[in-house]
């Protein structure tokens, strides 16, 4: 495509199952449909226009591609389900600055070859799976001013990455959110409403956002040994404890 191109909405599968190496993508174009680029095997090269005007990368864009890296241009606000998925090749994924990008979709980047995200601090929801069985991911970073409320179930499964940091507005961690097998450091920012940090080892979490103590046992780092829940705990909650393969001694305070 010509940079000049008036070109506005590259459609459903417009270009899935064609052989093509790579793809500039003019700065005219707001959306990349369903499936435009999906199951294009040889393609390896995206790029994207310096003063890009793409909002929203849809369904499958550019699943089972051999894209290797990828930088998302500012103005993108959705990634959508499953748009990166099974790209075994892809090891980057960058954000411009400013991004205003708001969603990360279900399976969106799953079966990856990512090696670190930074999530942009505009994201609001990290979906269903959104990063699970990215095999090779060893670093997770979210900014201390991250926007970020949902981390759906599975988001990270089986993701090996050792640290995250739950900022102030993330108020809801879905069942499962993090399997990560190698996570062995949390922070949780003080301001956070919902999630607190126990002994730096515990996610604890209010089944109430509204209520005033702690009551449940969100998540526990993955190389603990030895364990003593808290006696105002009153909920362990799914997958707490999963991948603790180093966990040998169990302990639950009396109320005494």
């Amino acid at each position: 495509f010509a940079y000049d191109s008036k070109l506005q909405k590259i459609d459903k599968y417009a270009f899935s199952l064609i052989l093509i190496k790579k793809i500039v993508i003019p700065s005219s174009v707001t959306i990349i449909g369903e499936g435009a680029f999906n199951c294009c095997y040889q393609l390896e090269i995206v790029e994207f226009a310096n003063d890009s005007k793409l909002q929203i990368i849809d369904k499958c864009a550019f699943s089972n591609s051999a894209i290797k890296s990828i930088r998302i241009p500012s103005s993108v606000t959705l990634i959508g389900e499953s748009s990166f998925s099974f790209c075994e090749q892809l090891e980057i994924v960058e954000f411009e600055n400013d991004s205003k990008l708001q969603k990360i979709d279900k399976c969106a980047f799953s079966k990856s070859s990512i090696e670190r995200i930074t999530i942009p601090s505009s994201v609001k929801v990290i979906g269903e799976s959104a990063f699970s069985s990215c095999s090779n991911i060893g670093q997770l970073e979210i900014a201390n001013d991250s926007k970020l409320q949902r981390i759906e179930k599975y988001a990270f499964f089986h993701s090996p990455f050792e640290s995250i940091t739950i900022p102030s507005e993330l108020i809801e961690l879905e069942e499962g959110w993090c399997n990560a097998s190698y996570l062995k450091k949390i922070s949780i920012s003080p301001k956070n409403p919902r999630y607190d940090l126990y002994e730096d080892k515990i996610i604890i979490g209010k089944m109430n956002i509204d209520q005033n103590g702690y009551d449940c046992l969100v998540f526990c780092v993955r190389n603990i040994q030895h364990i003593k829940i808290p006696n105002f705990i009153k909920y362990i909650c799914s997958y707490s404890f999963e991948f603790c393969q180093h966990l040998e001694v169990i302990e639950i305070e009396n109320d005494s």
